[in-house]
């Protein structure tokens, strides 16, 4: 993402040479989010809606991923709160905002409580109403089940937990 955005000079990533600071910023918390929040909510979502639902529950790694997923969106909560704009890093939508909505929107799919997040809670509701967010959710397909409900009706949830978990298999080894 990195890459193409600075490949194709694209507004999302701010160019060095006319705002320093927002270009670092950017880049600091895009690169927080491929090594924090990406994989806390990833691992949070593998334990709870793969493995668990394929028979390996792991109370351990549920509780150790959950926790580092709330840490992380408290963080995220608290940079948004002192933002200056609607975004991210103020008043231009970033990379970040890319980067970051997908993992914060589907909360939910991590079963990691958002409800007090209030920043976080109204920059998801207001990424979800922009036509180039909403319609990012559905390539290569659409999932609304990740995003609770409004998003999906509680069939639909139930429908792609079981679907989600059919397509993975759970590899086990034992110690040696």
């Amino acid at each position: 993402m990195e890459y193409s955005a600075a490949r194709f000079a694209s507004s999302l990533l701010p160019p060095a040479d006319e705002d320093l600071q927002l270009h670092l910023q950017t880049k600091q918390r895009l690169h927080w989010q491929v090594s924090a929040l990406g994989p806390s909510m990833g691992q949070a979502m593998y334990f709870q809606r793969i493995a668990k639902v394929r028979g390996q529950n792991d109370p351990f790694a549920i509780g150790r991923f959950i926790a580092e997923a709330e840490r992380c969106l408290h963080m995220f909560d608290e940079l948004l709160a002192s933002s200056t704009g609607p975004f991210v890093l103020g008043q231009r939508c970033t990379l970040v905002n890319v980067a970051c909505f997908p993992y914060c929107a589907s909360a939910y799919w991590a079963n990691v409580d958002i409800s007090a997040m209030s920043h976080l809670l109204a920059w998801i509701e207001m990424l979800h109403q922009r036509p180039s967010f909403s319609t990012g959710l559905t390539l290569p397909f659409s999932r609304p089940a990740f995003f609770g409900l409004p998003y999906a009706t509680p069939e639909e949830i139930e429908a792609e937990i079981a679907r989600n978990a059919g397509q993975f298999a759970v590899i086990s080894k034992s110690p040696s």
